[in-house]
């Protein structure tokens, strides 16, 4: 029994040796694993380090070429818009210097009315294509009979809307469907512009001369306002009718010239004009729109 026993503990320190020595190689080849692991976790961390930071200086290097690439641009833009500008108004230019009137002759003639009455002959200028027409006072000033004449549509009767002795002006209305003129900017009206005197002169009908603009904000003793002076020919039947620049628009209206001197026209600015024909025609529109609903 005793021997057994002896048997059995000699069996149990042998086994126990054995375990130490296993678990001391385990532990040992478990400890160089993991040094082993944790040396190349962190090889690969610095390089994955050094990897972001040379593609963040990559980026940086991108983002840097990029602003410089879109500063560049941008410059040539600015540049070539300025060049754009340059070469628009030199176009513009070159087309005031050698374009004529002839192109818009025709169209601006349909807006062109002879004034026939029992004491004359003047001019007008349709302003709205419901027929509403624009002329001097002094055309129609005292007369008993009138008539107008157009370029294309044939004779109309006429109703008198609005006069204006201090000014000059009157505002006429024919029936029908016509093509209106438009009015200038006058503060756009340049010294040495060219421009056209559309109108009737010593019943020669719808004829047109040629000049320029000699001068603005022309004062003359009996008149209340600055006048356009023009060298454009202005004869008996150019009164009422309209100064027309290049674009086809309204400059002023005829009113007069300095008798004994050729190339002395003055016509009334079309802000003048204008001024007074609008409220005219929204008073006489409203008026006739109370007039239908009463029937």
């Amino acid at each position: 029994m005793e021997d057994d026993t002896k048997k059995w503990l000699i069996f149990l320190f042998v086994l126990q040796i054995i375990l130490i020595g296993y678990l001391g190689y385990f532990s040992k080849y478990s400890y160089d694993k993991f040094n082993n692991f944790q040396s190349s976790f962190n090889e690969f961390k610095s390089n994955t380090e050094k990897s972001f930071e040379n593609v963040g200086e990559k980026i940086g290097g991108v983002e840097e070429e990029f602003k410089k690439s879109a500063t560049q641009f941008t410059t040539s833009i600015q540049k070539l818009e300025v060049e754009s500008e340059k070469l628009g108004k030199g176009l513009k230019d070159i087309q005031i210097t050698t374009k004529d009137f002839s192109s818009i002759i025709e169209e601006t003639l349909e807006s062109v009315v002879s004034i026939q009455t029992n004491l004359g002959l003047g001019s007008g200028a349709i302003i709205t294509n419901e027929g509403y027409i624009v002329t001097n006072h002094h055309v129609i000033d005292g007369v008993t009979a009138a008539a107008i004449i157009t370029y294309k549509q044939g004779t109309f009767p006429v109703r008198l809307v609005k006069k204006d002795s201090r000014l000059d002006l009157a505002l006429l209305k024919i029936e029908g469907n016509f093509r209106p003129m438009d009015f200038a900017n006058v503060k756009l009206v340049k010294v040495g512009e060219k421009v056209i005197a559309l109108g009737n002169p010593s019943g020669l009908s719808f004829s047109v001369t040629e000049g320029i603009i000699s001068q603005v904000n022309r004062e003359l003793n009996g008149v209340s306002y600055p006048l356009f002076q023009t060298d454009v020919p202005i004869n008996p039947g150019n009164s009422g009718g309209p100064l027309a620049n290049i674009q086809g628009q309204i400059v002023g209206i005829n009113r007069l010239k300095i008798k004994g001197f050729e190339g002395l026209g003055f016509a009334i600015p079309a802000d003048i004009v204008k001024n007074f024909v609008t409220p005219a025609i929204k008073e006489d529109r409203e008026l006739l729109e109370k007039l239908e609903q009463e029937k």
